[in-house]
């Protein structure tokens, strides 16, 4: 099985054998996730004579079994599961190199343990969730490979940026990517900043930015296989550490990493 995803292409089969109905989506662009499934999607209710905006959402006591956050060992997915309004909502906040979605999906009820995905990640594809004895969501698989997320727990609190802090000096930890742990050293002067990852050998930090407890700015590396990225931090100071993400976006897509460093010792 394969998502149809290519460096400056993209492709998408849907089917419903028992309507005897399919289709085939050929795209001369990559990076177009959100788009493809909103054509495919509309292409497949328009042959099918449905209309998805009859699907009810699910009752608020359903919903609430379905929330937490969501792992998947298939490169490194995190899926945060929460009710807004009442109404299930699923966003990717890290993982994979897929193009991010700029929104969440919203869950509509499509039947038992079955939601339909609207917007978002997973726009257009069904998620079939199983459940423990507690009557609580344990897992589920869909989306466009599809992808099997398992719950790992609670959706965690964000964290209290503490803006007051000095992150001058040397920091190390990891950035959790698709391929594994990467080793992260950062070193941060008062008008500049050095890393060290992969590629990247106490690179200068472009456009560096550090104010109020947060540290921004982009550097270069380049991957076998992969080819070359561009890898924005996004990163504050809390609980003294400093966590946030390692945002990379190359030709075949984008994959945002979780960051937590401590001070080098």
């Amino acid at each position: 099985m394969h998502g149809g995803d290519g460096v400056g292409y993209m492709a998408l089969l849907k089917a419903c054998p028992e309507r005897q109905a399919g289709l085939v989506l050929l795209m001369n662009t990559g990076r177009a996730h959100s788009a493809r499934s909103v054509i495919g999607r509309a292409a497949m209710r328009l042959l099918l004579g449905e209309d998805e905006s009859k699907l009810p959402a699910p009752p608020l006591a359903e919903a609430e079994r379905l929330t937490g956050r969501y792992h998947t060992n298939f490169w490194g997915y995190i899926a945060d599961l929460t009710t807004i309004d009442g109404a299930p909502q699923i966003e990717v906040v890290s993982g994979g190199l897929l193009a991010a979605a700029d929104r969440p999906s919203t869950l509509s009820k499509a039947g038992d343990g079955r939601y339909l995905a609207n917007e978002g990640f997973f726009d257009g594809f069904e998620l079939a969730f199983s459940f423990g004895p507690d009557g609580r969501a344990t897992s589920f698989a869909g989306g466009v490979y599809p992808f099997r997320f398992d719950r790992v727990g609670d959706v965690p609190p964000p964290d209290v940026i503490d803006e007051d802090a000095d992150v001058t000096g040397g920091w190390r930890g990891t950035a959790e990517s698709p391929l594994g742990s990467v080793p992260l050293t950062l070193a941060i002067v008062t008008d500049g900043a050095t890393i060290s990852a992969l590629s990247a050998h106490d690179a200068p930090v472009e456009a560096f930015f550090s104010e109020r407890g947060r540290v921004e700015g982009h550097f270069e590396v380049s991957l076998p296989s992969l080819g070359e990225f561009t890898v924005f931090l996004r990163l504050h100071a809390a609980g003294g550490m400093l966590r946030g993400s390692a945002i990379a976006q190359g030709a075949f897509g984008e994959s945002s990493m979780p960051v937590e460093l401590e001070r080098a010792s």
